[in-house]
């Protein structure tokens, strides 16, 4: 069915059970076959984004591109695409907070440091623990404990003034612990 370009599924849906199959593939140690996919996925991914009629059409697959090019070992690819949405969508926190968490994968840590901070202005409610953390990952690879627990801490005293629940409220258990840690 993802392989088959005349299945009637979405893409982005299509997207999700690439990324699906290449996890399983990879946990059953099936490296080769994982990868095969994952530049399939990749392709597809590319071929859809270049048909996006509107640049809001094509940054819906940003995200799932980030994640491809991850799989395939190439997360630098995702830059251009990320700060072409940047321009974009100015006033949107996704593009420079995915960005940022890109930039760090590939070790700009500097330049990583600057785009969680644009997330940061642009971020709002629950989402702001996302983009904290990634701050706090930054300040961590940057090796500046201290300025990454004080980013943690501030996830945790957003996450109580929001009373967040559900997937929120376990992220900000995992971002106490983490600053407990610290």
């Amino acid at each position: 069915m993802v392989t088959e370009p005349g299945e009637p599924i979405l893409a982005d849906d299509r997207s999700s059970l690439f990324e699906e199959i290449v996890l399983a593939l990879r946990s059953g140690g099936n490296e080769v076959a994982a990868m095969d996919i994952a530049q399939r996925w990749r392709d597809f991914l590319e071929a859809e984004a270049t048909k996006a009629p509107t640049p809001a059409a094509r940054a819906v697959f940003d995200s799932h591109r980030m994640l491809a090019y991850e799989a395939v070992g190439q997360p630098g690819r995702a830059i251009p695409m990320l700060e072409q949405s940047e321009r974009d969508f100015p006033d949107d926190y996704n593009p420079p907070a995915r960005l940022a968490k890109v930039e760090l994968d590939v070790g700009h840590l500097d330049v990583a440091l600057a785009a969680i901070e644009r997330a940061e202005k642009r971020v709002y409610g629950p989402r702001t623990l996302r983009v904290l953390s990634i701050k706090a990952d930054i300040l961590i690879a940057m090796k500046k404990p201290d300025e990454a627990k004080a980013t943690l801490n501030r996830a945790v005293q957003v996450g109580e003034e929001l009373k967040v629940s559900g997937g929120y409220g376990q992220l900000m258990e995992r971002i106490r612990k983490r600053a407990a840690e610290l």
